[in-house]
């Protein structure tokens, strides 16, 4: 990414960038302090801002969850 965006002209950038795995769950991140700063970095990295939210029950009002579904089988047959 890092090769890639600085060069690609801004028009023709993402607008938008997903990230499903957290970029604070990382070696070195042990305090608030230190998850802001790479927060910080990843935002200059990337030139954007990044935005959470707060409450989850708004997330749910847009994202359709997972329904779990548990499925249980015979135990398996020896063939030796």
């Amino acid at each position: 990414m890092s090769e890639f965006y600085h060069t690609t002209p801004k028009d023709k950038r993402p607008a938008v960038l997903g990230m499903t795995a957290s970029p604070v769950n990382l070696k070195g991140v042990s305090n608030q302090v230190d998850c802001a700063i790479k927060i910080r970095n990843l935002e200059t990295k990337l030139d954007s801002v990044v935005c959470t939210i707060k409450d989850h029950k708004e997330l749910e009002k847009h994202v359709p969850m997972p329904s779990e579904v548990v499925v249980e089988y015979d135990k398996v047959a020896t063939i030796w």
